[in-house]
C-alpha cells in the first residue's frame, strides 16, 4: 500500500510537471470539458480500486500467516472498501449523466408563418424554435412537399428564421410548410403549418 500511495504521489508529481513543459498534450486543458474530466476521473479511479485490490491478494497470497500479517491484511480491506465505495458512486454519477443527457428529448415549437394569409408569389417569414436533444441542430424546410432547400444550421440560442416565396400559379391555393430539425445524435422533431395564397 506504501508503494503504490508513492506511485500515485509520484504520478501526480509527473503530470504536472508535464503541463508545466508543455508536453502534456493538453490534458490539463481539456480537464475543463465536463465530459473528459469525467472519463479520466473514472478511469483512475478503475486502476487504483483495482490495483489496489490485486496488491491485497498478492499480500494475502505471500503473507507469513502471523498476527501483524492479519492485522496489515485487514487494513488493505477496509481501504479498498473505501475505495470501492468511492468509485461505486463515480460511475453512478459518471454513466447517469451520460445517460440523462442522451435521453434529453429534442422539440421544436409550431411554425409560425407570416402572413399565414397572402397574395400568391409573396415572400413569407417563417420562424420556429428549437429546445433539448443534442445541440448543434440542423434544419430544413419544405413547402408543399418538395425539395427544401440545403439543411441549414439553427443559430445558438435556437432560432429558426427562413424566408420562403410562394409560386404565382396556381392561385386560390392553401400551401403546406413543413419543418424537420435534427440534432447532433440523429434525434429528429417536425413541425407543420399551412399558407393561404389567395388572387392577387
Amino acid at each position: 500500500m506504501v508503494a503504490l500511495a508513492a506511485l500515485m504521489v509520484l504520478s501526480i508529481i509527473a503530470l504536472i510537471a508535464a503541463a508545466v513543459g508543455g508536453v502534456d498534450a493538453g490534458v490539463l486543458r481539456d480537464m475543463s470539458r465536463p465530459e473528459y474530466a469525467r472519463g479520466l476521473i473514472t478511469f483512475l479511479f478503475a486502476v487504483v480500486t483495482i490495483g489496489s485490490a490485486l496488491l491485497l491478494i498478492v499480500a494475502g497470497l505471500i503473507g507469513s500467516g502471523d498476527e501483524v500479517s492479519d492485522r496489515k491484511f485487514q487494513r488493505g480491506k477496509e481501504v479498498l472498501s473505501l475505495l470501492l465505495g468511492v468509485f461505486g458512486t463515480i460511475v453512478g454519477y459518471y454513466f447517469g449523466s451520460t445517460h440523462a443527457g442522451a435521453m434529453a428529448a429534442l422539440r421544436i415549437s409550431g411554425i409560425e408563418a407570416l402572413p399565414s394569409v397572402t397574395a400568391a408569389g409573396t415572400v413569407v417569414s417563417a420562424r420556429a424554435l428549437a429546445a433539448g436533444g443534442s445541440p448543434p441542430y440542423r434544419y430544413v424546410i419544405t413547402l408543399d412537399g418538395g425539395n427544401g432547400k440545403e439543411t441549414q444550421q439553427v443559430s445558438e440560442n435556437g432560432v429558426i428564421s427562413e424566408r420562403i416565396t410562394l409560386p404565382k400559379e396556381p392561385r386560390n391555393k392553401t400551401h403546406s410548410l413543413h419543418l424537420t430539425v435534427e440534432d447532433a445524435v440523429g434525434q429528429k422533431a417536425e413541425s407543420a403549418t399551412t399558407i393561404e395564397a389567395l388572387p392577387r
